[in-house]
């Protein structure tokens, strides 16, 4: 209800100013010096329209706030003031269709719901704006100076006759007891409405960020107000008739202006009262009134001389409002735009940024573009300090990136809210925004932002599976390029071995044999003695022997007949300072000729060390996996990497120490660690 007794004030304000508008076109030109410096057309019309729509817009969103209802009040009664004035001059200076007595009447009307009600009002609003509370009690008597003042020039005012009320609707005739009541209510009003700007200095040193910018506007405006109604009432006190001239009437009417405006760029574009949506749609009312007034006005001007009573005055009314009706549909869209810009900022109709984000998510799906764009929709659909968007990757890792505007932003940090990103097999990341101080989403801002947050899932998705398929790319050339690099090492060791067998029988079988072949080419004919045949035996079987173990290779026969510990008991039988512990789990087991093959040369090359070597094998349950622990040495780079090539090869691991190496090797799935039967 509250809502509906505000917008139909503002209504009844507009329908004032059309009327005024019309009236003054009835009896003198609407660019002539009385109109402007004395009525105050169309300045004062302006101000009061846009305090009315302003107050409206207010009581809106907060019903009980004294700013609005204030502002409601001096838009309205300025208004009818305006209106009423008009009208008596047109009445009884002009000769309107009217008797003297209504005329007075509305002289009277037109002073008491004119400047001092309007001044009274006005400093009202300077002692409780912005939160419609006043600065202290202290500031309490200012407040009913302000009304008393007011009180005494309405009683002023009623004990003058309207006879005695001039055409002009600013003065009056004579000097009596009601004019000097209401001189003296006038001058007590203006007293305190420079107190009450005074209150809004004080307010505004000791306000601090937005709110000091939101004042900044207010009280410059103010101070506007206060020299300029000196300067008129300067003018009065010095005149000889004590009338008003357009070269002081003129900046006060502009003042008036200038402090709605003032008003408007506070809630605009600081945010006074948070009022996006309503402010928007009451723009598209202010520009559409705006358009239609002035057309229709501009357009019965024109052909005022044809709207004299006649038969066609009807039609042509009828036409001129359909012109103007039509004409105002192609700009429409161009106010709605205008007017959410003026409500939203940079987030001019709100699902712009929704749009954008469609946009640039579409544009690409790496996360280094998709998190940038979300993070700034998402904070520019809340009007937020700060945004961040988090994605959480199939790997467990996370990436992220933040939002901030670019216009620094002098508002208390408050909470974040957090918005959860996620589909139907789970979450995907999470939308955080930070949000000024004792402030949260509105509802329309909380549908925006699900919005984002759906169409963030399925970006994210894609990205996800995007990213998933890098790694697994990233991962198969990785492998493909160990796998050429484990082949060129095959190959090398392979060719190393060949190198090492061809010196091996060089050293340990041929320089044995062409040892036994001198000695047997030295024997005497009658033949060897039997300690030269013993020795010539011993040293033919130990070459024999050398070449046997040269020529066993990586699978030796008692490997394959016996099994891994066997093997490696009768090579630790041959390796100094090499010592075999075998588990009892392991004494007997048998694995895959593969992974008993990888074992048996994992140790024998270690043994090939030449260092005090122990060697433990066990079995780890409950697996079955196959552990060897070296201990007592550690691997050059090259015997660790061709160990890491055949461990590899078998999905097993290695662990190499300073003086320790752990070998595990899983069984294949065919054949366990079993006992040899």
């Amino acid at each position: 209800m509250t809502r509906v007794v505000a917008w139909s004030l503002a209504a009844a304000a507009a329908l004032c100013v059309v009327g005024d508008t019309l009236v003054v076109s009835a009896y003198d030109s609407l660019w002539s010096s009385d109109t402007w410096g004395i009525h105050g057309w169309p300045l004062v019309d302006v101000a009061g329209l846009g305090c009315s729509v302003l107050g409206a817009v207010i009581v809106t969103a907060y019903p009980r706030h004294p700013i609005g209802w204030l502002l409601v009040l001096v838009g309205v009664t300025t208004s009818m003031s305006l209106l009423l004035e008009s009208y008596s001059t047109w009445v009884l200076d002009h000769g309107g269709p009217a008797s003297t007595s209504t005329g007075r009447m509305a002289a009277w009307g037109a002073l008491a719901l004119g400047g001092p009600f309007a001044l009274t009002v006005l400093g009202l609003i300077f002692l409780t704006v912005p939160d419609g509370q006043l600065l202290s009690r202290r500031w309490r008597p200012v407040a009913w100076v302000t009304c008393v003042g007011y009180g005494l020039s309405l009683v002023g005012l009623a004990l003058i006759p309207p006879e005695d009320i001039v055409s002009k609707a600013d003065a009056t005739a004579g000097f009596s007891v009601g004019e000097l009541l209401s001189s003296v209510g006038i001058l007590l009003t203006a007293g305190a409405l420079l107190a009450a700007v005074a209150s809004m200095v004080i307010r505004l040193r000791r306000s601090h960020d937005e709110a000091r910018q939101q004042l900044r506007w207010v009280v410059t405006a103010a101070i506007f107000v206060a020299l300029a109604l000196t300067a008129i009432l300067l003018d009065q006190s010095l005149s000889d008739d004590g009338s008003q001239s357009p070269v002081t009437s003129i900046p006060l009417y502009v003042s008036y202006v200038a402090l709605i405006a003032s008003i408007a760029i506070s809630v605009l574009r600081f945010r006074l009262y948070d009022l996006d949506l309503i402010i928007s749609r009451a723009v598209v009312l202010a520009c559409a009134t705006a358009f239609v007034t002035i057309a229709y006005v501009l357009l019965v001007v024109s052909v005022g001389e044809r709207l004299d009573g006649d038969d066609e005055s009807f039609g042509l009314s009828l036409a001129i409002t359909a012109i103007v009706a039509l004409a105002f549909q192609p700009l429409r869209r161009w106010v709605v735009r205008l007017a959410d810009r003026a409500a939203y900022g940079h987030r001019a109709q709100p699902y712009d940024a929704l749009s954008a984000f469609s946009r640039r998510a579409g544009a690409g799906s790496a996360p280094d573009e998709l998190l940038p764009a979300v993070a700034e929709a998402a904070g520019l659909a809340g009007s937020a300090l700060q945004s961040t968007a988090r994605l959480d990757l199939p790997d467990g890792t996370t990436r992220s990136a933040t939002w901030t505007p670019r216009a620094a932003r002098r508002e208390t940090p408050g909470d974040w809210i957090e918005l959860p990103v996620k589909d139907q097999s789970g979450p995907l990341g999470m939308i955080r925004v930070l949000m000024p101080a004792a402030r949260t989403l509105r509802p329309q801002e909380e549908r925006l932002a699900r919005d984002i947050t759906d169409q963030a899932a399925v970006a994210f998705r894609n990205t996800r599976l995007e990213v998933a398929l890098a790694s697994q790319v990233e991962q198969l050339d990785r492998r493909t390029e160990e796998l050429a690099a484990s082949r060129g090492r095959l190959i090398r060791a392979s060719d190393s071995e060949r190198h090492r067998l061809e010196l091996a029988i060089s050293d340990e079988v041929l320089t044995r044999l062409r040892q036994l072949r001198a000695e047997v080419a030295g024997v005497p004919p009658t033949g060897p003695t039997p300690e030269q045949a013993a020795g010539f035996v011993a040293a033919a079987t130990t070459a024999l022997e050398s070449l046997r173990d040269l020529t066993r290779g990586l699978h030796p026969t008692l490997l394959t007949r016996s099994g891994l510990a066997a093997a490696l008991r009768a090579q630790v039988g041959r390796t100094p300072g090499a010592t075999l512990v075998v588990a009892p789990e392991a004494l007997g087991a048998r694995w895959s000729d593969q992974l008993e093959a990888a074992a048996y040369f994992c140790c024998t090359r270690a043994m090939s060390l030449r260092r005090p070597l122990t060697v433990t094998l066990r079995v780890v349950p409950p697996s079955g996996c196959l552990e060897i622990e070296l201990e007592g040495i550690a691997l050059d780079a090259a015997a660790q990497q061709s160990m890491l090539d055949r461990v590899d090869a078998l999905h097993g691991s290695l662990e190499a120490g300073e003086d320790r190496v752990v070998i595990r090797l899983p069984p294949s799935p065919d054949r366990s660690a079993v006992p040899v039967s």
